[in-house]
């Protein structure tokens, strides 16, 4: 059922996984959930701030990309907080640089760039997997 569990089927103690409908309408509640569990860790706020934003956009791309799910994986190690987001979707995310004035849409994966210290985006058999490592200070 969730395609992040690592072989043996055991998540790490440090960590949270959820899946959710990809539909905007949920939007808010992965948010939350992304809080209430990133207000487990003892992360500063601004880390914690960080982390619910880059989780909401690659939520939102998952639900404007994806399909019938996506899955959502937070891990806290070794200093890092690191967050993933899975979907059934077939194109690209990408962060647009070249975007005008009034564009809605392509600024969240510029936000993405900004606060996590790297990022990617990686095709797999079961969709896109949006992976961000953001440095948690004090934790590790």
């Amino acid at each position: 059922m969730y395609p992040f569990l690592p072989e043996g089927g055991v998540l790490p103690q440090d960590a949270a996984l959820a899946a959710f409908p990809a539909e905007a309408r949920w939007l808010g509640t992965v948010r939350s959930f992304a809080s209430s569990a990133l207000g487990r860790w003892p992360l500063p706020d601004e880390t914690r701030d960080a982390a619910v934003i880059v989780l909401g956009e690659f939520a939102a791309n998952a639900v404007v990309h994806g399909r019938s799910e996506l899955y959502v994986l937070m891990t806290l190690s070794d200093g890092y907080v690191t967050l993933a987001v899975r979907d059934g979707g077939e194109s690209r995310p990408t962060a647009d640089e070249t975007l005008l004035a009034d564009d809605e849409h392509g600024r969240g994966l510029l936000m993405v760039d900004g606060l996590a210290e790297r990022w990617e985006a990686v095709s797999t058999p079961l969709g896109w997997r949006c992976t961000a490592r953001l440095r948690a200070p004090g934790t590790g």
